[in-house]
Formats: structure tokens, C-alpha cells, sequence
């Protein structure tokens, strides 16, 4: 059983032996960076959005419980 490294290597898992050369990308690297930050953005803006809603409705709840 192996596995290929994005076609610049291999691996055999069963003896964990082979050859095979990782390079960091840099260009992908940032690329990737920019889209999780964006997707960080978008996650923190859903996150507010709903806290600002639960203190909207939090009045109502603790009034109707104060009966």
C-alpha cells in the first residue's frame, strides 16, 4: 500500500519507506491564507449577527418569565 505526494513522490506505508520532495508553494499559501481569513470574517459577522438577535429577544424572554 502507498500513496503519491501531488505526483513528486512515494510513499510505501507499509514499510514507511520511499522518496519524494515537498516544496512549499507560496503563491497557494497566500491564497489559501486570503480565503480562510475571509472565510474567518464571514463566520465572525454570522457569530454577531446571531449574539445581537439573542440580546433583542432576551427582554421578552426574562419579562415573560418574571409573571
Amino acid at each position: 500500500m502507498g500513496c503519491v505526494f501531488s505526483g513528486v513522490g512515494y510513499l510505501d506505508l507499509e514499510r514507511l519507506d520511499g522518496v519524494g520532495c515537498l516544496e512549499y508553494d507560496e503563491d497557494s499559501a497566500r491564497l489559501e491564507d486570503a480565503l480562510l481569513r475571509e472565510e474567518l470574517d464571514k463566520y465572525k459577522a454570522r457569530l454577531k449577527d446571531f449574539e445581537d438577535k439573542q440580546r433583542s429577544f432576551k427582554p421578552f424572554a426574562t419579562a415573560s418569565t418574571a409573571k
